[in-house]
């Protein structure tokens, strides 16, 4: 009988201890290396094939600011803008001219992007007019007082005497305003007068001759070696950095293009992103836990400082290439960032939709805009084991700066101030098929072993406290038997 406890107590601190064990250090380890090996582009691979020909549909939603009050705009009164939309296309991602580098664990590749229109998912038509800004006067305006001299001239001549009719505010389609183009003689003029190709076939649109175009070739790292490097963008056009800024900082390429992230998410992870498209690098940080399509997600967000006043945030005044002195008094406040080093100088301002997040002054000047958080923020939300991005967001807005200037008599009663143009939301989300896949492989698994932990935990605490108690009955007949 002796034997029995001594045999009770070591089986039932085996098995606590070896559930413990199992559950908190080896089953992790193991999970982490099938990870590993999993979420890496080798050819031929589940990753890679998902990678190279994107399954899950990522929808473009544009809403567009049209201008109510066009002439008084011009007279300098305050504009009113009206939004419409969403106009929503379906995108159709696949990766080309793929070339694996093993050396660096890397991969070169482009990814056309084409547009397919959804007027089963649009609130309007193609069709609808609106009033807006027109880009390329502005910009030729803008660029004709930037140089001066014979430039100048040469752009007032086009747009003052050989075309006086062109105004700065002009009505088109929304078609003809994102993808159809719109056809502009005064561009063609100015082309033969600087005999040089403005804009292809003299058209503009803010999509037009975009559609199967790609952003440029990109190096990502395959994550082979490295899994911490998985999906980061090693090289843009085989550049390691954009040349666009005014210092190292601001023309770093961090991070991946916002579709791959390496696995094991924390939530004190910074989250890097570079975008062609905006012509720099960005990061999220953590917001908070959420659950999607029945898997848990760590949700990310743009922090406020990231467009802070470069007034006040030294790292973002880089960021501001039209300073107008040493006291930034052209850069814009809080909440926006100038562009027109990367958009051929037309004076394009970046913010989120309804200048969220921005200086007061933004709203103020423009009638009709009202930010709404969970509407118009910059999210990303991943599964925090794999890195697999659950749902994303990327909200964007474009607008313009307006100057007013007695040098072109239409812009001479402009208000000075940022214009909002559009805003863009590109949105993609797990198939259920894929979260059910995570949830049988991974969720399921660690679920089942975590109850199997503590049912065998559990067993081996009754067996010790079985043994415990066997050896107190045996001490204490002991202690009776020695009385006696």
């Amino acid at each position: 009988m002796q034997k029995l406890p001594i045999i009770l107590l070591g089986s039932g601190v085996l098995l606590a201890a070896g559930a413990l064990i199992f559950g908190w250090f080896a089953f992790p380890a193991i999970i982490q290396s099938k990870i590993s090996q999993q979420v890496r582009l080798e050819e031929g691979g589940d990753t890679w094939k998902k990678w190279e020909n994107i399954p899950i549909p990522i929808f473009m939603k544009v809403y567009i600011f049209n201008i109510t009050n066009p002439a008084e705009l011009k007279n300098g009164e305050k504009p009113v803008v009206e939004e419409l939309g969403p106009y929503v296309y379906q995108q159709k991602r696949v990766k080309t001219d793929i070339e694996v580098n093993e050396e660096n664990d890397s991969v070169f590749y482009r990814q056309p992007i084409y547009y397919h229109f959804r007027p089963d998912m649009t609130n309007g038509t193609l069709e609808d007019v609106i009033s807006m800004v027109n880009l390329p006067y502005i910009g030729l305006a803008a660029k004709a007082n930037k140089e001066g001299g014979a430039a100048r001239m040469v752009i007032q001549n086009v747009l003052l005497t050989e075309f006086p009719e062109t105004e700065p505010f002009h009505s088109l389609t929304v078609d003809e305003f994102l993808f159809k183009g719109q056809y502009l003689p005064f561009i063609q003029s100015l082309s033969e007068t600087k005999n040089e190709q403005l804009m292809h076939n003299h058209t503009f649109g803010i999509y037009y001759n975009k559609n199967g175009s790609d952003a440029g070739l990109m190096e990502v790292f395959a994550g082979v070696k490295d899994s911490s490097k998985f999906g980061n963008i090693a090289s843009w056009n085989n550049a390691p950095n954009v040349t666009f800024w005014e210092n190292e900082y601001c023309n770093m390429i961090n991070g991946s293009d916002g579709s791959l992230f390496p696995p094991f998410v924390t939530r004190d992870r910074i989250l890097p992103i570079f975008s062609p498209d905006l012509c720099r690098s960005l990061y999220l940080t953590y917001e908070g836990d959420t659950e999607i399509l029945g898997l848990p997600g760590y949700r990310f967000t743009l922090p406020e400082i990231l467009l802070q006043d470069p007034r006040l945030n030294k790292d973002n005044e880089c960021f501001c290439t039209n300073r107008g002195g040493d006291e930034f008094q052209n850069c814009p406040k809080a909440g926006a960032y100038q562009v027109e080093s990367c958009k051929k100088g037309v004076p394009l301002v970046v913010s989120l939709p309804h200048f969220l997040d921005g200086d007061n002054e933004f709203r103020e000047q423009v009638g009709g805009l009202n930010p709404v958080r969970e509407n118009h923020e910059t999210v990303i939300t991943l599964e925090p084991n794999t890195g697999v991005l659950l749902r994303a967001n990327k909200r964007i807005q474009m607008n313009i700066e307006l100057r007013s200037t007695r040098k072109f008599p239409k812009l001479k009663k402009v208000p000075n101030m940022i214009m909002p143009l559009f805003w863009v939301d590109e949105s993609a989300e797990l198939t259920e098929t894929s979260a059910n896949r995570i949830q049988s492989k991974l969720i399921r698994p660690q679920e089942i072993v975590g109850t199997a932990m503590w049912v065998i935990f559990a067993i081996g605490c009754v067996m010790i406290i079985g043994a415990l108690l066997v050896f107190a009955r045996g001490a204490r007949s002991s202690s009776l038997q020695h009385k006696g």
